[in-house]
């Protein structure tokens, strides 16, 4: 699944490549032919993720808080699936809480509909885990950071007592 963004992308890049090098009027004018309902909830859901790129963090803060208390528990639902895409964009900010990742549990399994939200909720949900998993892996390092500085400056403080006895221990020598 980690591989999932990538190919997306790729595949976006080669239609858009084949439909600039494809003659105009190619391919043929087709009536346009409404999307259907399954496909207007991801598109929908994607151009929400898209809206929330231009928000200041106190408003998706308030997004944040609007979408839960919209969740009802246990249950894939649309307010859930924003509350996700709003995590996305506080994780982008810097500014997501413990235990946020495991808010996309409900929507991670196909609800059989054919929708394909299930797909973007493991997308979502596999973002705010590596993320969560980075914040840990960060913690761990400025823990071990602390520690190492604080055996230096012992090591220090260390050298520079041995360094005063060698010098006590020269000038004994000479007198």
């Amino acid at each position: 699944m980690r591989q999932f963004l990538p190919r997306l992308l790729g595949c976006a890049s080669i239609l858009l490549l084949a439909a600039c090098a494809a003659p105009s009027g190619w391919p043929p004018a087709q009536p346009a032919q409404p999307l259907p309902a399954q496909d207007r909830a991801l598109l929908e859901l994607l151009g929400y993720y898209q809206a929330l790129g231009n928000r200041s963090l106190d408003a998706l803060e308030s997004e944040r808080r609007f979408q839960q208390a919209a969740l009802i528990a246990d249950r894939c639902s649309q307010s859930r699936m924003r509350l996700g895409l709003v995590l996305l964009r506080l994780q982008e900010a810097g500014d997501l809480n413990e235990h946020d990742e495991e808010v996309m549990y409900p929507c991670l399994h196909d609800s059989g509909d054919g929708s394909g939200v299930h797909l973007l909720a493991q997308l979502v949900h596999q973002q705010l885990q590596a993320h969560a998993r980075s914040r840990m892996l960060q913690r761990d390092t400025s823990r071990t950071l602390e520690a190492l500085m604080k055996d230096n400056q012992e090591l220090r403080r260390q050298v520079d007592g041995l360094k005063a006895i060698e010098r006590r221990l020269q000038n004994r020598h000479r007198e």
